[in-house]
């Protein structure tokens, strides 16, 4: 018997075979995927591989590689997806041993290896290229979120700093005891410009027989925000 016919009679028995090992021996991943549709794809993989090993075309396995990789690529790992190819090697190396001649037994390890070969080094590749993908994808998306984050918080601090120009109250911000940001109302109490305030210390507008009193306010209210 040479290879087209053994598997073409061995077909229906390769593929029960191959769904019940990735059901029941690859992974809980695969565990926990419907026998049915592991059945469904155990076929595809056995027609593509028929037409690798008889044919020499690699072109449906090429294929079948992309349609698992963008189904298996958010679910699974890796060395689930290789052991699960590996699978259909070791159910048609015994069958081969068994009913193939003699003299075909070599060329058709040798196919079948080359065959694995070719699958574990295509879906390697484009598993990669797929995390590459979404990982281009998640930072794309990242970075339009942090920009309009960043503009709309751009436009908030806008609103707020015209809010507090607008007001009839001096107004100002210290950070680490020192004006960070004043409004235009309390430059023109103390008569300074704005860009001569910002920097010093705020205890250095305030009369300094309050100084002590400011100061244990100020301490007692950042206490309470701790």
């Amino acid at each position: 018997m040479d290879i087209e016919c053994c598997l073409t009679q061995y077909q229906e028995k390769i593929i029960q075979e191959l769904a019940r090992c990735l059901h029941e021996e690859c992974s809980d991943a695969y565990r926990l995927r419907p026998l049915e549709e592991l059945v469904r794809h155990s076929s595809q993989a056995t027609d593509a591989y028929f037409h690798a090993l008889v044919c020499n075309d690699f072109s449906r396995v090429a294929i079948f590689i992309k349609k698992i990789s963008k189904m298996r690529v958010s679910d699974f790992n890796l060395s689930d997806i290789q052991r699960a190819f590996e699978f259909y090697r070791s159910i048609v190396a015994p069958i081969f041993i068994e009913v193939l001649d003699r003299s075909l037994l070599f060329d058709a390890f040798q196919r079948l290896n080359n065959c694995l070969s070719f699958t574990v080094q295509q879906f390697s590749e484009y598993f990669e290229f797929l995390h590459e993908q979404q990982l281009k994808d998640y930072i794309g998306n990242l970075e339009k979120s942090i920009k309009e984050r960043t503009r709309v918080l751009a436009k908030s601090e806008e609103k707020y700093r015209l809010l507090v120009e607008e007001i009839n109250d001096g107004f100002f911000v210290i950070k680490k005891n020192r004006i960070a940001f004043t409004n235009r109302t309390y430059c023109e109490m103390h008569g300074y410009p704005c860009e001569q305030m910002i920097g010093r210390r705020y205890l250095d507008f305030v009369d300094p027989k309050f100084s002590e009193e400011v100061m244990r306010v100020h301490e007692k209210k950042r206490v309470n925000r701790i």
